[in-house]
């Protein structure tokens, strides 16, 4: 067989072998966290919301077609409003929806399987404005950080 015709039988859908596969969701077991929990005892910092930022115009696609990696950085610190829509636009929780009154999802701006996979969001914060450098978790749901160490 062709090397062709090998990737396009490997990229056919195989559903019919797994019809007697059994998944937790038909076992009606518990869903996990939609996102890891954490001690609400810990500091935790708002973000900008999203409908409060303010983001320029600009044309994605020039944008995309512009873009280069740079070797040089400037002393010039990320704003807490640039930080909070690029948590938003990679990672945001748009809304979260119960399902058939047993489980829930959630809506992001990227896409997740079935809405089914969590994120986990690390960051090691060393120049943003109005926040200590740091390790810090981004809380998707309720679009804030959690500072860490």
């Amino acid at each position: 067989m062709s090397r062709i015709k090998d990737n396009r039988n490997f990229m056919k859908s195989n559903y019919y072998e797994m019809k007697d596969i059994v998944t937790d969701q038909m076992k009606d077991l518990q869903q996990p966290h939609l996102q890891k929990q954490y001690d609400m005892n810990s500091e935790i910092i708002d973000l900008i919301p999203i409908d409060n930022i303010n983001i320029p115009n600009d044309n994605l696609l020039k944008n995309i077609e512009h873009r280069k990696s740079h070797r040089q950085f400037i002393d010039k610190p990320l704003t807490l409003e640039e930080l909070s829509f690029l948590l938003w636009a990679s990672q945001g929780v748009k809304s979260v929806i119960e399902r058939n009154n047993k489980s829930y999802a959630t809506i992001r701006t990227v896409p997740s399987g079935g809405a089914r996979h969590p994120f986990e969001t690390y960051l090691l914060i060393n120049n943003v404005t109005e926040l200590k450098r740091g390790l810090y978790r981004y809380l998707a749901i309720e679009h804030k950080l959690i500072f860490l160490n």
